[in-house]
């Protein structure tokens, strides 16, 4: 049984949303694109320039190289990392293997070659790569059975592609019927898309595929397909009306949208709370349908829940728009001047507009021109303009605007180049490498700068002059031997003279967790220390002892002693264990129950399978525990513990009114937990941890 439906109308403060990212019209070779996702954006170049770049989150593996965990401000190149295939991109001239078209996901990226095949990476819990797994890839792997494919799309945790013939495939999530296969089971490789032929007296129904199709586009929760002829067909989740078939039910097969002809441009956007659906038809008309809460339309409508086509009167006096994207509760449109312009939510800047100001009107965005590709993210917005620049506003929390930092900017920012110099420039090759400059403190030689590409090996060496000692290496992650990270490097080498007094700084780890640390070396008194602490994926870093180590963000004056810093590391299984044995059992757990269930998430891990259904048995186990019925507890403390275990937090008076309610109209305990399990704030929670 799916619980879904009580959980969408929660009164909770926030919700983890993840857009899905619509292909707008079939894309060729010679043309650049551009993809947002929930927290990561994609780009491919232009022409002959077959690259692809990635930036944001990577939480995944998302971002296409073997990094997974460490997020990325600027972009690196994927494309690189893409096997044997790697080579024959380098030399596009003499190939087919040109990048033409990307695609976001929540946590999982698409891309398609120009000689039809289809590539995925990152997060693959319900088989969203296609790769017949649900094991996550840092790298990109090659969709089974795909070919002469000439269209891609991602949802949160599904993929589509549109074949040469007009057949629609689809593979991943399914638990909103979003695959249109006629089914709810996951997929973890392609199948086709189907329409129903309704049966007689005499005969059943049938299932022919869905044919005709040139571009697909999709939400977290369903699915939009556009014909040759301009007819439009959608399947999935239909709680607002997206699908456009005039009620609220979900179809597990593509429906025909009623009342549209000659529709040119199509977008979806949103996730289960929020879903929608535009289009463009050939006489300049933008129509709209689903969920309008937020101005998702560009305008007011008599009703947020639209479940036919709405002709969106605001939003077709614009101009001649040529392109459609839409964010979990903004959108975007590109007019054929090359202008763009925004509407909707706008509490990141996604709007870019200066402000953190939603707004229903539609209106242009300063300092960006002759733009000729748009995307939109969760709250984040990207265009590429016709010269090649790349630029991004609105949310920057995971580094998503490439911009080389963390912070949030409500206006339109040039995004970096690769190895974090310069404007990233679709038209132009990327560097193979990124630039290590060695520099000295003090009297003495330095050994190993040069060019590296990212992952590399790079070995330093520091030979003090006469009457010199060497002190140590900075800033992270220089050391006498580390991996070259994606961007340009300064490492300094510090000498001291011998009749300089130093003292030795030491660095430790502690915990059950594991990670690097960075800092070590002789300092003298009173000089700053920057320690650097770096959890591996699985782990999460606790602070810093004894005092002075301890001082905030790692930084302190050097004593007049010698010191060791202990840096402690927790494994992220044992503590959410350990949580779970807590606020369930309210008791710690025993050994033989800590290391059953982490032997069971140390088995998914290390076959690179998702971790959570872990954790959501044994939330079931324990919440349906002797131990745990035998304290009789109320409704009302039942409703505190699943706050307190899946959200860390004491509900709210909202929350506690909604859950009783439901209680009482009947819905068992595990169907309430349900809820929880599998809400946003508890996926958000848990990919934190690094699940």
């Amino acid at each position: 049984m799916h619980h879904r439906h009580c959980f969408t109308s929660l009164p909770f403060s926030h919700f983890l949303a993840i857009v899905a990212l619509p292909l707008l019209s079939p894309i060729g070779a010679g043309a650049s694109d551009l993809s947002g996702g929930s927290e990561h954006s994609l780009a491919n170049g232009a022409a002959d320039q077959p690259w692809g770049y990635a930036w944001g989150s990577n939480q995944s593996g998302q971002i296409g190289n073997p990094s997974a965990g460490r997020n990325r401000k600027f972009p690196i190149r994927w494309s690189r990392w893409t096997g044997a295939s790697a080579a024959a991109a380098a030399t596009p001239s003499a190939t087919n293997d040109d990048w033409v078209q990307v695609a976001s996901g929540g946590q999982h990226s698409v891309a398609r070659r120009e000689d039809g095949t289809v590539w995925a990476w990152g997060k693959n819990e319900f088989g969203q790569l296609g790769d017949g797994t649900t094991a996550n890839r840092q790298e990109p792997v090659q969709v089974s059975g795909l070919s002469h494919v000439i269209a891609v799309a991602a949802g949160k945790s599904h993929s589509l592609a549109v074949k040469q013939d007009g057949t629609v495939w689809a593979w991943g999530n399914n638990s909103y019927r979003q695959l249109g296969n006629n089914s709810s089971d996951t997929a973890l490789t392609p199948t086709p898309v189907v329409i129903e032929v309704p049966g007689t007296d005499t005969s059943p129904p049938t299932f022919p595929p869905l044919t005709g199709v040139v571009a697909v586009a999709a939400s977290e929760v369903h699915s939009v397909a556009l014909k040759s002829d301009g007819a439009v067909w959608a399947w999935g989740d239909n709680d607002y009306g997206q699908l456009g078939t005039g009620n609220t039910f979900s179809s597990a097969t593509a429906k025909l949208v009623p009342g549209l002809a000659d529709v040119r441009v199509i977008t979806a956007g949103g996730d289960s709370t929020s879903a929608r659906t535009l289009a463009r038809t050939g006489d300049g008309a933008l129509w709209g349908w689903g969920n309008n809460e937020k101005c998702q339309f560009g305008q007011e409508t008599a009703e947020t829940h639209v479940k036919t086509p709405l002709k969106l009167v605001d939003l077709s006096r614009i101009g001649a728009i040529s392109a459609l994207a839409s964010g979990l509760g903004h959108g975007v449109a590109l007019t054929a001047d090359g202008q763009v312009w925004t509407w909707g939510d706008n509490q990141n800047g996604q709007l870019g507009d200066g402000t953190s100001t939603s707004r229903c009107m539609p209106m242009p965005v300063s300092g960006v021109s002759e733009v000729e590709r748009i995307a939109a993210g969760d709250r984040h917005t990207l265009v590429t303009q016709r010269d090649g620049a790349v630029r991004a506003w609105g949310k920057n929390e995971y580094g998503q605007l490439g911009d080389g930092t963390a912070s949030d900017s409500g206006t339109p920012e040039a995004v970096k180049g690769v190895c974090g110099v310069g404007q990233l420039n679709l038209t132009g090759a990327p560097p193979e490498t990124c630039r290590l400059t060695l520099e000295k403190v003090g009297n003495g030689a330095v050994n190993g700068g040069g060019d590296y590409a990212d992952g590399d090996t790079v070995t330093l060496t520091a030979t003090p002059d006469a009457g010199n000692y060497f002190a140590r290496w900075t800033p992270y992650p220089c050391a006498a031997s580390f991996k070259m990270p994606a961007s340009n490097l300064v490492c300094t080498a510090t000498f001291f003279s011998t009749e300089t007094v130093s003292y030795v700084l030491t660095l430790k780890t502690a915990g059950d967790g594991r990670g690097a640390v960075h800092g070590a070396g002789r300092y003298t008194t009173g000089e700053r220390v920057i320690l650097t602490a770096t959890a591996d994926p699985g782990s999460l870093f606790d602070g810093w002892s004894p005092s002075p180590c301890d001082a905030a963000g790692g930084q302190f004056t050097m004593p007049a002693s010698d010191l060791t810093c202990t840096a402690t590391f927790s494994d992220s299984a044992i503590k959410l264990i350990t949580h779970y044995y807590v606020s369930i059992l309210e008791r710690e757990p025993e050994a033989d129950g800590l290391a059953y269930w982490k032997g069971l998430i140390d088995e998914r891990q290390a076959a690179g399978e998702d971790a959570k259904p872990v954790f959501r048995n044994m939330a079931y186990f324990f919440f349906n525990s002797p131990e745990y019925i035998g304290r009789n507890t109320t409704d009302r403390q039942y409703i505190t513990n699943l706050y307190l275990t899946f959200f860390q937090r004491e509900p709210d008076e909202g929350g506690y009114a909604f859950w009783l309610e439901q209680l009482a109209n009947g819905i068992t305990r595990n169907d309430a937990m349900s809820g929880f399990l599998y809400s946003p704030e508890f996926t958000l929670f848990m990919e934190k941890l690094g699940f």
